[in-house]
């Protein structure tokens, strides 16, 4: 056997002590990996648990939305950033994504009644407050608790038990959204109680009535007779006449509400401003959690400041024109010449929750300059004649509530909105 010359022998040696160094580094470098990927994992965790808890608001992982809050807050407080222009109400500023509402800001006030066990009550009313920061303007609109639309399931569900169901102040304002024409910005929940203690905080201007007038308290049944001539200043009372808790007949009662806001607001309005200096008094909102924000905050006493500056922006309107409407009523005129089928549509209108005007005319042409009947309408169409955009909103909402394709907008006198019933609905 061959002796291993020296020389070789050392090479042996000197890649072997290479070796040994090179799979110790392969090892540490599978172990960094290793780390490596579980720092991703567990980052990959965390940022999913924090997106979905700052999607969904859940209280306990919410933190990136609380931490952009409070960096809004002090980009605020230190006179913002750039030089940019500061919003000049709280409610301007979107309370979850930081982000500054142009124009007119909506506010939809609901009123609910006594909540059940299973959840909220069932609204008694909803008021649409249009607020316009730097014009000093308010507009009002009343929608109907009555009115009918549909859940995510398809079935009917009136507006005043819209909360009962699973994500029902979505529906709520989507479905506000769509028959005014008006993006509803805020969603204002407040029951009978805590409006109550409301009005007595701000001490509102007492009301004389023209007429008896016997009030019914929406959460007890109570009434109560209040006599012609009399003021009434206590707080339950004027919440149930501006309600028109007196009023049998609901339509009767709606246009109530819109009369009795229309004289009350300015008056209301007028009082705050001159008692107050537009500083709003103490005790306004409560803390009774009787109030509720939609989008919040997620802080009691955030969503408070925000409903301060709501009131402080709606005071500016006093001594201004403020315009306080309500949905109009639908005439249905016979386009087919099937007998009685304007009251039989008008029935179904009613149904729906819609005021009606008149059901028994027939749809008119002129020809050769006289007037005489067009039943000539195979599909049927609604005919929006007023110049308000809310009125031609609440058009198409009838469209999509009974099918119909065609809504046209023909300005004129006449009903705001007629619907003319063509052969397609005596089928």
């Amino acid at each position: 056997m061959s002796k291993v010359p020296d020389s070789d022998r050392d090479s042996i040696s000197a890649a072997r002590a290479r070796e040994k160094p090179s799979r110790l580094a392969r090892h540490r470098k599978r172990e960094a990996r290793l780390r490596k990927r579980l720092v991703i994992g567990l980052l990959i965790i965390l940022v999913a648990a924090l997106t979905i808890g700052t999607v969904v608001d859940l209280p306990a992982i919410n933190f990136p939305r609380r931490a952009w809050n409070w960096l809004l807050e002090r980009v605020a407080s230190s006179g913002g950033s750039g030089g940019e222009e500061l919003p000049e109400y709280l409610f301007q500023t979107h309370p979850q994504t930081g982000k500054r509402l142009e124009g007119g800001v909506s506010v939809l006030l609901g009123v609910t009644g006594k909540p059940d066990e299973e959840g909220p009550g069932e609204l008694l009313s909803l008021v649409l407050f249009t607020l316009l920061p730097g014009q000093g303007g308010l507009e009002v609109y009343l929608v109907p608790e009555v009115l009918m639309t549909y859940d995510a399931s398809g079935n009917p569900v009136r507006l005043r038990e819209c909360l009962w169901g699973d994500k029902g102040t979505d529906l709520l304002r989507s479905t506000v959204e769509n028959l005014s024409g008006t993006e509803v910005h805020y969603l204002l929940l407040c029951d009978f109680r805590e409006a109550v203690r409301v009005m007595q905080a701000l001490e509102l201007p007492p009301v004389v009535l023209e007429e008896d007038a016997r009030f019914r308290n929406p959460l007890t049944g109570e009434t109560q007779t209040v006599f012609a001539g009399q003021r009434i200043s206590d707080a339950d009372r004027l919440l149930c006449h501006l309600l028109a808790t007196d009023r049998s007949d609901y339509w009767d009662g709606y246009l109530h509400r819109v009369e009795r806001l229309k004289e009350f607001l300015p008056r209301a309005l007028e009082t705050l401003s001159a008692r107050t200096g537009g500083v709003v008094p103490e005790g306004f909102p409560g803390e009774e959690g009787g109030m509720t924000l939609v989008p919040g905050t997620g802080s009691e006493a955030r969503d408070a400041s925000y409903l301060v500056s709501m009131l402080q922006a709606a005071v500016t309107a006093a001594g201004r024109e403020i315009p306080c409407r309500g949905i109009p009523r639908v005439d249905v005129l016979n386009g087919c010449g099937v007998p009685d089928l304007g009251r039989k549509v008008g029935e179904r209108l009613a149904d729906m929750g819609v005021p009606l005007g008149e059901t028994g005319k027939n749809a008119k042409v002129v020809v050769n300059g006289e007037e005489v009947n067009d039943f000539s309408h195979q599909e049927s169409l609604i005919i929006c004649r007023s110049a308000d955009p809310r009125a031609l909103a609440f058009a198409r909402y009838l469209g999509v509530q009974l099918s119909v394709k065609e809504v046209r907008e023909e300005v004129g006198p006449g009903a705001e909105v007629v619907v003319i019933a063509g052969r397609d609905m005596a089928s």
